[in-house]
């Protein structure tokens, strides 16, 4: 009998698939990422974007939630909850999220929108303005931002991410109906409900991440506007977003035991938990743009010796 040879460990990693990004594959990347975590303070400026959220989220809510009665749309209140009742599975947390958007629904509110307008600017630009400070270490690829360009771009990008946002709302209602629509007229499995919901939720996040990930940074090269960090993130803040509230709604009964306060310190343990991603996602495409850089210079490097020699 013939004896099979053992199959070394460099043919192993040479059949599995390792995409490669700006010359550096991407095992090498996490490798590097995950190496430098305590260096890269990455807890510490996801505790300092996870305050400034918290900050920036009620007159953010509390202006959009007051443009809503204005809308000349009908029957937009049985859309918004519907789509509130499709997109989040847990029944106690929709229910708590209709009960606040019903109380902005059907009461309009011109002293919330003037008052609403001008704090919302100030208290949403500082969640992103923490978000650029979080952004911002020492590289050679930084750029110097004075703090009144830095928070005019935050306005701006609040600005960008409201209008986003209320793009997002019609596009779920209009969703939600249709939906509705299909499934009283053609018989739709469940798994396939949720498979659609998924997937629109997963770009409208990707959306969003990769609007941060492409202006917020004060870099002289920018990264493109889908990216690997951008990916990456999208998919942990949705699988982990969707444990969380698994976890939350059958077995961690904090607002049943501390009531109003276990949702707000629910709330707080998961924007944290978003923090670490973005930032992580960031450090990802930080890693591409500077050892890619480089090794793309090392390449030519090499290169250069050789051309010379055949010449």
């Amino acid at each position: 009998m013939k004896k099979i040879a053992p199959i070394s460990r460099e043919k192993i990693k040479a059949t599995i698939p390792n995409p490669e990004f700006e010359g550096l594959t991407i095992g090498w990347i996490f490798k590097d990422v995950f190496k430098n975590l305590e260096k890269i303070r990455l807890f510490e400026r996801a505790a300092a974007i996870s305050f400034n959220l918290m900050l920036a989220i009620p007159p953010s809510l509390i202006f959009l939630a007051s443009l809503v009665p204005f809308f000349p749309v009908d029957n937009i209140e049985t859309g918004i909850i519907n789509a509130i009742r499709s997109y989040i599975p847990s029944e106690a947390i929709s229910n708590k999220i209709i009960h606040v958007v019903k109380d902005f629904l059907y009461t309009k509110r011109r002293d919330l929108l003037s008052f609403g307008l001008l704090f919302s600017i100030i208290y949403s630009s500082n969640g992103l303005m923490g978000i650029m400070r979080a952004f911002d270490r020492d590289s050679d690829m930084r750029k110097f931002r004075t703090a009144f360009n830095r928070r005019l771009k935050a306005i701006w990008l609040t600005v960008v991410l409201m209008v986003l946002f209320l793009i997002v709302v019609a596009v779920l209602i209009v969703q939600s109906n249709v939906l509705n629509y299909l499934v009283d007229q053609f018989p739709m499995s469940d798994t396939l409900m949720r498979l659609i919901t998924n997937v629109t939720l997963g770009i409208i996040i990707l959306l969003m991440v990769s609007i941060i990930y492409r202006f917020c940074p004060s870099l002289y090269t920018r990264v493109r506007f889908f990216n690997l960090g951008a990916f990456i993130s999208t998919l942990l803040i949705w699988g982990i977003s969707t444990i969380f509230i698994y976890l939350s709604s059958n077995f961690i009964q904090y607002d049943q035991v501390y009531g109003s306060l276990g949702t707000v310190l629910m709330s707080l343990v998961w924007i944290n938990i978003i923090a670490i991603l973005i930032i992580l996602g960031f450090e990802i495409n930080m890693t591409i743009l500077i050892k890619g850089d480089h090794s793309k210079e090392r390449k030519t490097l090499q290169k250069e010796p050789e051309t010379q020699n055949r010449k």
